[in-house]
């Protein structure tokens, strides 16, 4: 697993590389990238999140949780039907993050890969990241009762990085909560790059 220190200075370089763009600058980018809100009220800052990475030419779209069972035959469909419907991205915050990890876990029995899956503050009590998902990483706010680290699943080799958002990196210990995280500037930039260094890797 990579430690906090080494994420933030892998999100660091990406900037200095070019990964993320300067505000004006778009490019169509291609796979399926999908964002699971958690309950009907609530993620309400992937909205504001889908609209930055269409500003940068990115193609993104907003679910609620109760949209993921039918959508990952349709995501399985879809990654079959043209290399342009890959790689597959999974966003989701709370409910939404349980969301990411049930899709992939259907995916994975579909013997289909995910390429990324970011997740903040998963609900669920041991939340495990399954085989075909190359890379995960979680953002969490707690770590203790609630919200903590996620773990490798059964047969999981990829990169996994757990991030703890109260670190003087991402403003302090009181910079945000579970309700408030996906809703900040600082998690939407860490968000644009790790979705614009996947697709750059896939040729997007």
């Amino acid at each position: 697993m990579i430690e906090r220190r080494q994420f933030l200075l892998a999100l660091g370089s990406l900037t200095l590389a070019g990964l993320i763009p300067e505000a004006g600058m778009a490019e169509t980018a291609s796979g399926q990238i999908f964002l699971f809100r958690g309950l009907e009220f609530f993620s309400r800052g992937f909205f504001p999140l889908n609209k930055k990475l269409a500003a940068q030419g990115i193609h993104a779209t907003v679910f609620t949780v109760a949209d993921d069972k039918w959508l990952s035959r349709e995501i399985a469909r879809n990654y079959q039907a043209s290399p342009d419907n890959r790689p597959i991205i999974l966003v989701g915050h709370s409910l939404g993050a349980n969301a990411v990890i049930s899709v992939a876990n259907d995916l994975n029995a579909l013997g289909i890969p995910v390429a990324l899956t970011i997740t903040l503050d998963s609900t669920d009590r041991n939340p495990q990241i399954p085989a075909n998902v190359s890379r995960a990483v979680n953002f969490f706010t707690d770590g203790r009762v609630l919200w903590r680290k996620i773990s490798p699943g059964e047969g999981f080799t990829g990169t996994l990085e757990n991030v703890d958002v109260h670190t003087p990196e991402f403003g302090g210990p009181h910079s945000m909560n579970h309700i408030n995280m996906e809703d900040k500037p600082v998690i939407h930039d860490a968000i644009i790059a790790l979705i614009k260094e996947t697709l750059a890797q896939y040729g997007g």
